[in-house]
């Protein structure tokens, strides 16, 4: 994609080439749907996150977002005190529809925590799922597990799409958090977070290619109106 401006002194064009893609580090609104909400709330939400700790004496959510990169936002579960977290259902987080069609080996990347457990104490069976939606229709390509008990991590997650689904003029990503249980009694308790989401262009190391010089500035968002 390539955007053009006058330059500061208006004599010549300035082009700035942008990688194909999509990027975001949730900084901005860029059109994520939240939907559902459980017995015990959990809804995904776009902010800051904040350590909560429900009587554990150590906090299941992530006390920021990823390291590295742009603000301090992310999507996570809940994001509230005192009771809010996912508990005998599901809530969903949909990514905006992009083309994937422009992309030969398109991989998508993103980080997530996971914190799941039972009334033992110990992790349980739940997880965040990871789903692409063409037309309506779901194909699951991942669901991720808590690694390890305690206070949860941001991990990096990455998988190439034509692995799982043939490209489309229109998909979206979508995040499904759930947790089971009867409400009233809280049995299983899941919070999720995911930040620093990205489809692009697989890039092979290996080839000996020379990635484009990298300038010192970064457009953003990605895609720019």
């Amino acid at each position: 994609e390539l955007m053009e401006a006058e330059s500061l002194n208006g004599s010549s064009p300035l082009v700035v080439e942008l990688e194909q893609g999509y990027e975001d580090d949730f900084e901005l609104d860029l059109g994520w749907v939240s939907t559902g909400a459980t017995w015990a709330g959990g809804a995904w939400e776009q902010g800051n996150p904040q350590p909560f700790d429900p009587g554990y004496g150590y906090p299941i959510t992530a006390a920021s977002d990823v390291d590295g990169d742009i603000g301090t936002q992310a999507y996570v579960t809940g994001n509230g005190s005192p009771i809010d977290l996912v508990h005998a259902d599901a809530v969903r987080l949909i990514s905006p529809a992009f083309d994937g069609r422009i992309f030969t080996d398109p991989v998508l990347q993103f980080s997530a925590f996971v914190f799941n457990t039972d009334t033992s104490g110990l992790i349980s069976n739940d997880g965040l799922v990871v789903q692409i939606n063409i037309s309506g229709t779901t194909t699951p390509i991942d669901t991720i597990y808590p690694d390890g008990p305690g206070t949860p991590t941001w991990r990096e997650f990455s998988y190439h799409l034509n692995d799982f689904v043939s490209m489309d003029a229109e998909m979206k990503v979508v995040f499904v958090a759930e947790a089971d249980g009867t409400p009233f009694f809280i049995s299983d308790v899941l919070e999720a977070g995911v930040d620093a989401f990205v489809v692009k262009e697989f890039e092979d190391s290996s080839t000996g290619i020379e990635e484009p010089t990298v300038i010192t500035e970064r457009v953003f968002p990605n895609p720019a109106q």
